[in-house]
């Protein structure tokens, strides 16, 4: 009974290394959609989708040098790609 009372962040709490991914994929994204609105103010979206796209593929080239599962415990570059893809992708039909 006591479980049920106890916040949510302390019944699931992430371990460092998933928290750090989600720190850094946090922290990029909010640079991408500052840089893509200066970059280009009259078509943020075509600048922000491009941007996303290059981060997937970096994120990808990142996971294969580090040697991560794709399907491992802990949130990894493979999740960042897997999220910067979904962006570029809504990004990209939104155009």
């Amino acid at each position: 009974m006591a479980e049920m009372f106890r916040p949510l962040s302390a019944r699931r709490a992430l371990d460092p290394q998933s928290s750090h991914a989600l720190r850094r994929f946090g922290i990029l994204v909010l640079f991408m959609l500052a840089w893509s609105a200066v970059a280009r103010p009259q078509d943020p979206l075509h600048a922000l989708a491009l941007m996303m796209s290059t981060a997937t593929i970096l994120e990808c080239l990142f996971a294969l040098l580090r040697r991560e599962r794709f399907n491992a415990a802990a949130l990894n570059h493979w999740d960042g790609a897997c999220g910067f893809l979904a962006i570029a992708s809504l990004a990209q039909a939104l155009v």
